[in-house]
């Protein structure tokens, strides 16, 4: 079988129409290890198609809205990158920030006020995963800036789906909130010779994307909250655009 690196929207529906574990196997005279990748990356998948003489097909998740990608030990990884976000302000209770205030996914207490801030990412098109065995997921954002310069913490959360975005306030999202799943400590602040960076949320990810394949569903939100709602050096802004929800999963 002749190795092929595609990256177009027929090969995601190529791939996503087969069952991994049936269209990837090894080919023959090459040991099993050498043919599984070392790493979780579409370069390793790649060299494991050379090396195996297998079809490895892919999406690029950073240019399309989503992408499947089958590596040569059969799991498989979905990258969802489209997505609705708004954040909700005890300071403002009964306003939506659907249209406004959309520079920054922001989360804590804004520094200087007694206002605290809460962001909602509801990630979409999780179809693929529905009834599979989740092995790894991890939710992905931009910190933009920090009040402190020194690390502090911000949680992740899986909340309540958010079916009204446009609407959702401060007092109507207050039981959303169902289960802490990551906990990330870390700063951006240019004045401390801190650059803005990827953030990457992981723990208990997994679990939560693993109920919801089991249950069904196109979408899971989660959101952001500082660990102390009280401590303004725990203020925190996330970049708008470029989160993403990596999922790796095994087809069969």
């Amino acid at each position: 079988m002749t190795s092929v690196w595609k990256k177009s929207a027929q090969s995601l529906l190529a791939v996503a129409a087969v069952a991994a574990s049936a269209l990837f196997a090894p080919a023959a005279g090459h040991a099993a290890p050498s043919c599984s990748p070392v790493a979780p990356t579409e370069a390793a998948a790649a060299a494991a198609a050379k090396a195996c003489g297998i079809t490895v097909e892919a999406l690029d998740h950073r240019s399309a809205t989503s992408s499947l990608q089958v590596q040569a030990d059969g799991t498989a990884v979905l990258y969802v990158s489209t997505y609705a976000w708004t954040q909700v302000s005890s300071g403002y209770p009964t306003t939506s920030f659907w249209t406004t205030n959309r520079d920054a996914m922001r989360s804590g207490r804004e520094y200087g006020t007694t206002r605290v801030w809460r962001s909602f990412v509801r990630f979409d098109g999780l179809a693929p995963v529905t009834g599979t065995q989740i092995l790894n997921a991890t939710v992905t954002l931009t910190l933009n800036h920090s009040a402190s310069c020194a690390a502090t913490p911000v949680d992740l959360w899986k909340t309540q789906d958010l079916t009204a975005p446009a609407t959702t306030t401060w007092a109507n999202s207050l039981g959303y909130w169902q289960t802490k799943v990551a906990s990330v400590s870390t700063a951006a602040n240019t004045t401390c010779g801190s650059a803005p960076h990827a953030v990457t949320f992981s723990g208990g990810v997994t679990n939560a994307v693993q109920q919801k394949a089991a249950g069904g569903g196109a979408d899971i939100t989660f959101g952001l909250r500082a660990l102390d709602e009280n401590d303004q050096l725990q203020w925190k802004k996330f970049a708008p655009t470029g989160a993403f929800l990596e999922i790796w999963y095994q087809t069969a």
